[in-house]
């Protein structure tokens, strides 16, 4: 079992992928979709191990800013 600091560093080492310009494009605008299938479907392309997308698409998604009444 995978210790709390290695959990961690795979958790960086993953939303680091996502932050390369081949995904952080389709990241964000699925982020501010609120739209999890197409996150998780760039997760998968981007090779994260199934054990971490949950973690890694729940965190994408609460650092995402959301959209005010007013903003739509």
């Amino acid at each position: 079992m995978e210790n709390l600091n290695n959990k961690i560093l795979n958790l960086s080492k993953y939303l680091q992928i996502l932050s390369k310009s081949e995904y952080s494009e389709k990241v964000q605008e699925a982020a501010e979709k609120n739209d999890k299938p197409t996150l998780v479907k760039i997760c998968k392309s981007a090779k994260i191990p199934a054990t971490y997308i949950g973690s890694v698409v729940s965190i994408v998604l609460s650092l995402s800013p959301q959209k005010w009444p007013g903003d739509i």
